[in-house]
């Protein structure tokens, strides 16, 4: 169908009077126009006949664009609602919420309730919906003035039938009908037309649109976060929990008590979450953790079920994650198999693990998921603490860092190194910036010795040789090497020279580094 461009709106039409009888209004295309006359009175030239003679049809390509607004900030009540409820019922997730049976009934009722009456009055007295101003759209009637309550009612009721197929219905019959109406258009006897609409009409509308999105994902994350991250249980529904991460060799290491729970009217759940920097200690307060440091976690699980033996059968998967969402280790996944113990218990569990000393600084997560293996349900726990790191630096390139001497493997460094004979004399040093292939690093090492004449006395090559893969690798990754060397009784004493080799072999880049030490 042709397009044609509108002029300013005349005065609508009033219902005009034939005898004791009045003649409605119907819709009548015509060849190069849009416009609607009396029936049975195509002649008439009054003002009421050429009342919707400028109104031009809307496009559908705009009122899909309207309709995807709309949707938008449906989609932004029904984040809020979910989450609501979801912290109301139980079924928050990791990412979000998952509802099942009346929790989600009611969600969903809520969300269509809204979105009917929001398009229902909109329409009904102000002829537009947000996404509509927005678009420059209006819903008018035979007068072409706003349709009125009542076909607003008739239009949108029939949403259920036009929005089938995600409004394939309703897109089919608009495609077939001279003035692109779809089923609810023709019972409700409603149009879209074009409808300018002033710049500030328009910002206002774009504002309040941004506002009701806006609002709906905050006030949903807010709920989220309260009930996630600051430590509270968390019911999840079954299949709704996190993803799992890909399993790593790690450093960490963990322990699950040998005690149980009887059946309990208790909400299965992760209680009594404790996080401390030494195994035994009372609860640390909310102060980073030192990066090179361990952490020390224990938690209780209530609430679970047991079998008519009296058997419980609990599943764990325990991961902390860095800022950018690393993981720090391989999850651990230790299973509970036993009888319960008195009436109420609860099933205490701890776990260790390393921070590592290149972890950068930063907002860092404990997820602890468990898993009731008889009836299939899962709760998790999040929760929150930071690390301050003075070591971990993002290299520019392959470095080395921080060689010194020292007496002993971990003793202090010793500025001016100096050993006799029959001594063991230590050097450590720092690589960073090696690059990783599969989580997989190729460093090689070698070590020479170099005596004061400058002759070769010592040829170690493959000191170190680092290519198993490695769970964590930040950015500020870097591997520390430890190496000593053993002087006999006798030996020729003076300056002697300390050579390493370094080699990453995945990006083919080689450093080395020579160090001074006397011998007397």
């Amino acid at each position: 169908m042709d397009e044609f461009k509108g002029q300013d709106e005349r005065k609508a039409p009033e219902e005009r009077k034939e005898g004791n009888n009045k003649l409605g209004a119907s819709f009548v295309e015509k060849p190069g126009i849009s416009h609607a006359v009396p029936e049975g009175d195509s002649k008439s030239t009054s003002t009421e006949a050429r009342g919707f003679e400028d109104l031009v049809v809307a496009r559908l390509g705009d009122r899909l664009i309207a309709l995807a607004l709309d949707s938008a900030l449906m989609l932004g009540f029904l984040a809020f609602v979910g989450m609501f409820s979801a912290s109301k019922w139980g079924g928050i997730t990791q990412e979000g919420f998952s509802l099942e049976g009346k929790p989600a009934m009611i969600s969903l009722a809520a969300v269509l309730v809204a979105g009917f009456t929001y398009h229902w009055l909109l329409e009904g007295l102000a002829g537009a919906t947000l996404g509509k101003v927005i678009m420059g759209l209006r819903v008018v009637g035979p007068s072409g003035k706003p349709c009125g309550l009542k076909p607003s009612l008739v239009r949108n009721l029939l949403r259920l039938v036009d929005g089938l197929g995600f409004y394939l219905i309703g897109l089919l019959v608009a495609i077939f009908s001279k003035k692109r109406q779809r089923l609810g258009d023709h019972l409700g006897r409603t149009v879209v037309v074009e409808h300018p609409t002033s710049t500030v009409l328009k910002a206002v509308a774009v504002l309040l649109w941004i506002l009701g999105v806006g609002s709906g994902a905050w006030f949903s994350y807010s709920i989220h976060r309260e009930a996630v991250l600051s430590g509270t249980p968390v019911p999840v529904a079954k299949g709704a929990s996190a993803e799992d991460k890909k399993p790593h060799a790690g450093p960490e290491s963990g322990q699950l008590q040998g005690a149980s729970l009887a059946q309990s009217a208790q909400e299965f759940s992760v209680v009594n979450l404790e996080l401390s920097e030494e195994k035994g200690k009372a609860k640390r307060p909310d102060a980073p953790f030192e990066s090179g440091k361990k952490l020390y976690a224990k938690f209780q699980v209530v609430g679970f079920s047991t079998d008519p033996k009296g058997t419980a059968n609990l599943s764990f998967d325990v991961v902390a994650l860095d800022p950018e969402g690393r993981p720090l280790h391989e999850n651990w996944r230790p299973k509970f198999q036993g009888s319960p113990g008195s009436p109420g218990e609860a099933i205490p569990a701890n776990m260790e693990m390393d921070i590592p000393d290149f972890a950068p600084s930063g907002l860092y997560k404990l997820l602890i998921k468990v898993k009731d293996e008889l009836k299939g349900v899962e709760t998790q726990l999040v929760k929150e603490f930071s690390v301050r790191s003075a070591q971990a630096v993002v290299p520019k390139g392959l470095e080395i860092r921080d060689f010194a001497f020292s007496s002993s493997e971990d003793g202090p460094p010793i500025p001016k190194a100096q050993v006799h004979g029959g001594q063991r004399l230590y050097m450590a040093f720092k690589v960073a910036g090696l690059v990783f292939k599969d989580d997989r690093p190729a460093l090689l090492v070698d070590m020479q010795v170099l005596d004061p004449e400058g002759d070769l006395v010592l040829n170690k090559p493959g000191i170190v040789e680092l290519k198993d893969p490695l769970v964590y690798h930040p950015p500020t990754f870097f591997a520390r090497i430890t190496s000593w060397v053993d002087f006999p009784d006798e030996i020729l004493k003076g300056t002697y020279t300390a050579r390493f080799l370094v080699k990453d072999e995945n990006s083919g880049k080689s450093l080395i580094q020579e160090a001074k030490f006397e011998v007397k």
